[in-house]
């Protein structure tokens, strides 16, 4: 999954300096791009958190895909999380078994196919968006 990520940052980065054609303006370009996509994604806040104007962001993220899949795959067999109470009063969410954990995200584990072919997806449309912009970048210098 982590090599994954990076391979569509990767394709993102290609895109955005693709389309900008300067390296300055890409810099900025890209987080603009980058950051509401991992800020909705679920690691600040979980995602039924995520007001609904804000949503759609949630559904291309593929921050939230790769991190969905990583909990469930360290979590969904976890049973008892040590040093973990059952109501704590510091946090809202009770992680007391792995699951439960995963479910406090806003996570189901049923999804953890569906988030492989998600990221698997995403990472061929930014494939295929940085080759296209490469290719008219160079066709329209010539």
């Amino acid at each position: 999954m982590c090599i994954a990520m990076s391979m569509i940052i990767t394709s993102l980065s290609h895109a955005v300096v693709s389309l900008c054609g300067n390296v300055t303006i890409s810099l900025t370009v890209a987080p603009l791009i980058s950051v509401p996509v991992m800020v909705f994604g679920g690691f600040l806040i979980t995602v039924d958190a995520v007001p609904m104007y804000y949503k759609p962001l949630t559904y291309v993220s593929w921050y939230h895909y790769a991190f969905e899949a990583i909990m469930i795959a360290f979590f969904k067999d976890h049973g008892q999380i040590d040093g973990c109470q059952k109501v704590n009063p510091l946090f809202d969410i009770e992680c007391s078994t792995g699951l439960k954990l995963i479910t406090d995200q806003d996570f189901h584990v049923d999804n953890f196919w569906w988030d492989f072919a998600a990221v698997g997806a995403i990472l061929v449309f930014w494939k295929i968006f940085g080759l296209i912009s490469f290719v008219w970048r160079i066709r329209s210098k010539t």
